[in-house]
């Protein structure tokens, strides 16, 4: 039962971590978008 335990609370801590990568890598990405808009933005207002 230990082992099963150990091999639930590894999986369960292996996830959290992959769901926390994928929203900061999400977070990432729109950051990136909203900087391309800005920059574009700014090209159109010295147009």
């Amino acid at each position: 039962m230990k082992v099963c335990k150990r091999i639930l609370t590894f999986l369960i801590l292996l996830f959290g971590l992959m769901f926390i990568a994928g929203c900061t890598d999400n977070q990432a990405k729109a950051n990136e978008s909203e900087v391309y808009v800005w920059k574009n933005n700014e090209k159109i207002t010295t147009l």
